[in-house]
């Protein structure tokens, strides 16, 4: 988290605030995901533009619970129409784009930017861009065990020549357990942060160049500075990409992945 001091900023960056486009958020998905991109949204703001000025943001917070039934039973096209609804919502508030704060929502994405009536950025596209400028080969990808299985965040970094690395299969129970059951209530067990600091250790000595947090809600419990590789959050890029695309500033090839912390 950025601290106080430094989120703050009086420079007022010359900008017309009335070309800011409004942000969509399709959250909820959980909550504390969701807070982190609303948090790293208004700090680019008080970094990047000053004063208190707060970026027109929407967010539309759909049921977790029954997201995760439908990913768990494979009800893609159920969950295509539950998220479709979602964006309607922003649509009608006057989002100008949308974002989801999800990756395993991804899995749905294609169809779902063919039925949206505003642009959509995704956070492969993001995490593609941003890979590629820093020519991180090979990585590997923590999330979900539908994120890790299936091929949609994968298939863009392959087709940039990044090779994609996961954790063993027989890891990835255990995974989806501490994300759905503790990171979603917002929860950080001990015992849980020395799991992932067990898996990331491994994947280092497996040749990867840098851990990408493939679950926006991993950042809770994974702190970068315990690695030798970079931790990517891509809540964060995302976050990031999404106030970008919003304002018109080029901050991503600016990010660090040392965070700053309090």
């Amino acid at each position: 988290m950025i601290s106080c001091i430094s989120a703050f900023s009086d420079k007022n960056t010359f900008i017309n605030r009335s070309n800011i486009r409004k942000i969509g958020l399709l959250g909820g998905l959980s909550w504390s995901s969701t807070l982190a991109y609303y948090q790293t949204i208004n700090q680019l703001s008080n970094i990047h533009i000053g004063g208190l000025y707060s970026p027109p943001v929407v967010i539309e917070s759909l049921d977790f619970e029954y997201f995760n039934k439908l990913v768990i039973e494979e009800k893609d096209e159920d969950l295509l129409n539950y998220l479709r609804q979602g964006v309607q919502k922003l649509e009608q508030a006057g989002a100008d784009f949308y974002g989801i704060c999800c990756n395993t929502a991804h899995k749905v994405a294609e169809p779902l930017h063919q039925l949206s009536g505003i642009p959509f950025l995704t956070i492969g596209e993001v995490l593609k861009q941003y890979l590629t400028q820093r020519c991180l080969s090979p990585i590997a990808l923590l999330g979900t065990p539908a994120t890790m299985r299936l091929d949609f965040l994968k298939a863009p970094l392959v087709t940039a020549d990044i090779s994609v690395l996961t954790p063993h299969p027989s890891h990835w129970e255990e995974i989806g357990k501490i994300i759905a059951q503790e990171l979603g209530r917002g929860c950080v067990l001990d015992s849980s942060k020395s799991f992932f600091r067990d898996l990331i250790h491994d994947l280092e000595q497996a040749g990867a160049q840098a851990i990408v947090l493939a679950c926006t809600e991993l950042p809770l419990l994974i702190h970068p500075d315990f690695f030798g590789v970079p931790i990517i959050d891509t809540a964060r890029i995302h976050a990031t990409a999404l106030f970008e695309r919003a304002t018109g500033l080029a901050l991503l090839n600016q990010i660090s992945e040392k965070k700053e912390r309090d």
